[in-house]
């Protein structure tokens, strides 16, 4: 398989034969066209993810775990949103997440938003078909109290 790399100065070429075997690439050939350099073979390994950062580390390519909001958690969200208002049907997310979540590392302002949006939904579905975790209609009817004013 050929791969264009990079064009040299001169207008020439520089493409490579690679093959990944074993997690090392191996540079099999390389060609230069339309100039005088030299064709030279040689293997470049790529470490492990372990051996780079470690084994605790936590890497861009690997999913975090999700949680559960707990009932505290929830009650917290809404009376945030109540508080500081959906104006024009845009929420300040990341004040949301300052101001109720500041000391919970484990969430980010768009797990707020995305759950906010979720209890939105649900409220509106009929309390007998609603899945997961029980909630209050209370604590429902609060969600469509605070979206439909904004």
């Amino acid at each position: 398989m050929w791969i264009e790399c990079r064009r040299l100065p001169d207008g020439g070429v520089i493409m490579f034969d690679i093959s990944i075997n074993d997690k090392k690439i191996e540079v099999v050939r390389i060609n230069t066209i339309s100039t005088g350099h030299q064709t030279e073979s040689f293997s470049v390994h790529i470490p492990s993810t372990q051996e780079r950062e470690g084994p605790s580390c936590h890497t861009i390519g690997q999913r975090r775990t999700r949680r559960s909001l707990s009932a505290d958690e929830l009650e917290a969200l809404v009376r945030t949103v109540e508080l500081l208002g959906v104006e024009r049907g845009m929420m300040r997310w990341r004040e949301v997440k300052l101001q109720a979540f500041s000391d919970a590392d484990h969430r980010t302002f768009r797990d707020l938003k995305e759950k906010w949006n979720t209890l939105v939904h649900a409220a509106r579905i009929p309390p007998l078909r609603r899945r997961g975790e029980p909630i209050p209609q209370e604590l429902f009817d609060r969600v469509l109290t605070a979206h439909t004013l904004g």
